[in-house]
């Protein structure tokens, strides 16, 4: 036994097991000033008022367990009913509150030391010692359980904790019907404006698709409009004509400026407007041709308009469309066989007339 400030330490050496003793235990060790032990096994402890005499083995450790239990329940200071049995059920506006707690105890209360966990939120036991309240602030809706536990002045913990169930209210916008509905929605808008541009796409491909069968409809039949067969037929006679006498150097210049013109007039029917230089060109060789094809039995001379206007570099709508005899007015040209005449090309805005 030994004397510690105002509080008794039994120590056992077998064990190396401490006790502490205070005046809390019936001991005057506040106005003790002198221990004795006596033969008796008992010990004696002089105090200003007496002496007082006890067998250290009467000492008892402290077998009172504390109950715990809330003694209030606070959501923004402001007092709230506990309820009797069941979960506490708080608003998502209610998400910061504080707890305050005790123990039932006779033995030493004051010296009464408690433990708490949300669980949920704290990962482990709160050891808040002599403290006896609990705040928490912002907690998320959920279900959470609120365990205290508390022990005796020994540090001997109550095995059964006290909890109480508390729901929290989760806002809509943060709740899981709210997220799925929204996924969905999502999800189903994403596919109806797939399907929609999809739809959108292929109408625009049919349409485009449509228009180039019409366009390239348009562009053959103009070709065939142009491409007079008689024509062609005529150039292909006096070629096959020129091969028969074994004239190769005709021939072959006849084929060349053939394959010239055959170039020049979907070139130039694809375009709006074609240089007056390519015009000129086409009606060249279509003349010169002509000219082989009739051998050389007419002359012509081709003069370009003196208007201020007129220049290589103007612009026309392609007026040799169809190399025939015919002469429509301002878009044609005159050739006739064993004729001698000049054919003359207008200043733009002007007609082309056609002496034969």
């Amino acid at each position: 036994m030994a004397q510690r400030g105002r509080s008794l330490i039994r120590f056992n050496p077998g064990t190396l097991e401490s006790e502490l003793f205070g005046s809390g235990y019936g001991i005057p060790a506040k106005n003790a000033n002198a221990f004795a032990l006596l033969s008796t096994g008992e010990l004696a402890i002089g105090a200003r008022r007496g002496i007082y005499f006890f067998h250290p083995d009467s000492l008892r450790a402290n077998p009172e367990l504390p109950v715990p239990y809330l003694t209030s329940f606070r959501v923004f200071d402001e007092d709230t009913a506990l309820p009797g049995q069941g979960e506490l059920r708080l608003s998502y506006r209610q998400n910061f509150f504080s707890l305050e707690f005790s123990a039932i105890g006779f033995n030493l209360p004051e010296q009464n030391t408690f433990a708490y966990q949300l669980m949920g939120v704290d990962e482990d036991w709160v050891y808040a010692g002599k403290r006896r309240f609990a705040s928490y602030t912002n907690i998320p809706g959920g279900r959470y359980q609120f365990r205290l536990k508390a022990a005796n002045n020994e540090g001997a913990w109550n095995p059964e904790p006290y909890t109480l169930d508390i729901f929290i209210t989760t806002p809509w916008w943060k709740a899981w019907w709210f997220w799925l509905s929204l996924g969905l929605f999502i999800v189903l808008d994403t596919v109806l404006f797939v399907r929609w541009r999809i739809a959108q796409v292929r109408r625009k491909e049919a349409m485009k698709a449509d228009f180039d069968r019409k366009l390239a409809n348009v562009e053959l039949n103009a070709l065939r409009a142009q491409m007079n067969p008689h024509f062609i037929f005529n150039c292909l006679n006096s070629i096959d004509y020129y091969i028969l006498k074994n004239d190769t150097d005709k021939a072959s210049d006849y084929l060349n400026r053939f394959s010239r013109l055959i170039r020049l007039i979907p070139q130039n029917s694809r375009s709006k407007y074609v240089n007056l230089k390519d015009e000129l060109e086409s009606l060249k060789l279509y003349i010169e041709m002509e000219s082989l094809r009739f051998e050389q039995q007419f002359d012509y001379e081709v003069k370009v308009g003196t208007g201020g206007s007129a220049s290589r570099k103007s612009k026309y709508r392609p007026c040799c469309r169809s190399p025939t005899s015919r002469t429509p007015s301002g878009t044609g040209w005159c050739i006739r066989k064993k004729a001698r005449g000049i054919s003359t090309l207008p200043s733009p805005g002007r007609t082309a007339p056609c002496i034969a």
